[in-house]
């Protein structure tokens, strides 16, 4: 079984900060989400070339109080894990 890495989410609390300093580190935003119903937003970032590998900002708009203190988690194929980006009763 061949395992291939998908990318890393992020949680944040800050959107705009937190994309300026991937924006340092020289990603930039190569796909959006954003979700009415769920209330949050995924923004793909990654250096030219690689794009196939980003870093996932999960930015929830009414923020984070209440939620469990995961930061990061890997996701890879053909195995996915994934953090739900809400949190119960938010």
């Amino acid at each position: 079984m061949r395992v291939r890495y998908l990318h890393t989410m992020v949680r944040v609390k800050d959107l705009e900060k937190s994309m300026r300093f991937y924006e340092l580190l020289g990603l930039r935003e190569t796909r959006r989400i954003d979700s009415d119903a769920g209330r949050f937003s995924l923004i793909f970032m990654a250096p030219e070339g690689q794009e196939d590998c980003p870093v996932e900002l999960t930015w929830n708009w009414d923020g984070d109080e209440g939620c469990p203190p995961t930061a990061a988690i890997s996701a890879t194929s053909p195995i996915r894990s994934r953090i739900s980006t809400r949190c119960a009763g938010t």
